[in-house]
């Protein structure tokens, strides 16, 4: 058996042995208890492939042991044609962005020529909506469910103690989309309230995690201004930052123990007083009595207001800290950088894909090829994720590069095969060629 024989027979036992590991541990999962299942799954598994283009590239052309060492020049021409050419369709996306979005910027420094009316505005919002949901989904960002967003959003005491509010009317739409895998800690509490005093102020729970997300891009719509925002390494319970305008005061119990406060040191002053209006000389204990009450009633209530002008500032602190450390981008800037990351995300999806169906022996599956795609990037780079064969073999097609498909010899289903590395090299800088060529003529 010659050496190139010998190695197309052991990628194909590799990839057999890789499918049949994941698909015991599926059903292994499936005989467990449904509590035991969910809390065995793996969690926060998404979509986005956390590698830069260039070290994806060179370490698969360079480490990856599925590659004939002979394909590595084919391949790398394979990758840098089908860059072009994903960075070409991608900018055609990008210039649709910039003319639906620029009647909408509120940053824009460039004339108006024309007048939008209502319905013209109400138009272009709706067909940039459109796109940029598109553009977001090729980014690999995944929509913040409504209900955990509005949770969020409502009237809470924070874990500094003070209650924030959104008024939720001002707003015509807010969708929020995150992207990475969230980390959870532990809630960052105020070294001075102790555990009666935050439950009876209605704080979180001392043992209650939160998620951070790396990634929290906001949209949102204020008197026609379209406003969007993307953040780092926010907090999902501290959603209200995102946003430009929140009410932050005092929570329900700071107010009444304030004003109870007040109240008894009015009393006591009054008492006091009608006390030494009657008699000056006899009731000495009971002036001295008075006077304590009073002065014991002005440091409580000194304390407790300082204490909650304290926790003001600490939000306050934080917010700031938000919209100025943790703000990657605004506006314009958003799109510019949401077309980078979906350029990268596109790209990785499709050479993955591909790659993996050209080094493989036979035809692959989809779950097959999601499978060994998933245990590369595991074994390469450490990542988790799920990835999106669907949008793959998709884009392969758009490609030409899909040559067979059909029923898999051994497990039935719907498998595929790609063009070899030279043909497919020829095929994607003709698309190269066209896609330039037709981008040109939108300029």
């Amino acid at each position: 058996m010659s050496l190139a024989n010998c190695h197309r027979a052991a990628l194909q036992w590799q990839s057999k042995l890789i499918i049949c590991q994941r698909s015991l541990q599926t059903i292994h999962q499936l005989t467990l208890p449904q509590k035991q299942r969910f809390s065995n799954a793996e969690p926060n598994r998404d979509r986005h492939i956390s590698v830069s283009q260039n070290d994806l590239t060179q370490t698969l052309l360079t480490k990856s042991k599925r590659l004939n060492p002979k394909d590595q020049a084919d391949m790398a021409r394979f990758a840098s044609v089908l860059s072009t050419v994903t960075s070409a369709q991608m900018q055609s996306i990008w210039r649709e962005l910039k003319r639906y979005y620029d009647p909408l910027d509120p940053d824009r420094d460039t004339v108006q020529v024309k007048r939008l009316s209502a319905t013209e505005r109400a138009s272009h919002e709706q067909q940039f909506l459109n796109l940029f949901e598109k553009v977001i989904d090729d980014a690999n960002f995944e929509v913040l469910p409504k209900g955990d967003m509005l949770t969020q959003l409502k009237t809470k005491v924070s874990a500094e103690g003070v209650k924030v509010s959104v008024d939720q009317d001002k707003y015509a739409f807010i969708r929020m989309w995150t992207r990475g895998k969230a980390k959870t800690a532990p809630t960052a509490w105020s070294q001075r309230a102790s555990k009666l005093l935050r439950h009876l102020r209605g704080q979180p729970s001392e043992h209650e995690l939160h998620r951070i997300y790396p990634r929290c891009l906001m949209a949102c719509k204020t008197d026609n201004r379209l406003s969007l925002k993307l953040f780092k390494n926010v907090e999902d319970n501290r959603l209200e930052l995102l946003l430009p305008d929140i009410s932050i005061g005092m929570s329900n119990f700071d107010r009444n123990l304030l004003g109870t406060t007040i109240a008894i040191t009015g009393l006591g002053m009054l008492w006091r007083l009608t006390i030494q209006a009657h008699d000056k000389l006899a009731m000495g204990f009971v002036q001295s009595a008075g006077a304590a009450v009073l002065a014991t009633g002005l440091l409580v209530g000194f304390n407790l207001y300082n204490g909650i002008n304290n926790n003001q500032h600490r939000y306050l602190s934080k917010y700031h800290s938000t919209l100025y450390f943790q703000n990657v981008a605004s506006n314009r800037s958003v799109l510019a950088l949401l077309i980078d990351r979906a350029t990268e995300e596109e790209y990785a999806e499709t050479f993955l894909a591909y790659f993996v169906l050209a080094t493989s022996p036979g035809p692959l599956t989809y779950q097959g090829l999601a499978i060994v795609v998933e245990d590369l990037l595991q074994q390469h780079f450490g990542l988790s994720i799920q990835f999106d064969v669907q949008d793959a073999v998709a884009k392969l097609e758009q490609l030409q590069l899909i040559q067979n498909r059909g029923p898999h010899s051994h497990f039935g289903t719907d498998a595929i095969s790609v063009v070899p590395l030279a043909e497919a090299v020829k095929r994607v800088s003709t698309t190269t060629t066209d896609e330039i060529r037709k981008g040109s003529l939108h300029v």
